[in-house]
């Protein structure tokens, strides 16, 4: 099989994307962090 080089770091990244995109979901959904509560 041929495998890119460049579509194995993409795989190897994925974790990192899906905790980055979590967390700001995360930040996103919290009601203390808008400016609302001020």
């Amino acid at each position: 099989m041929f495998v890119r080089s460049d579509v194995f770091i993409e795989l190897t990244n994925w974790p990192i994307l899906f905790q980055v995109l979590l967390r700001v979901a995360y930040l996103c959904t919290q009601p203390h962090v808008s400016s609302a509560s001020r």
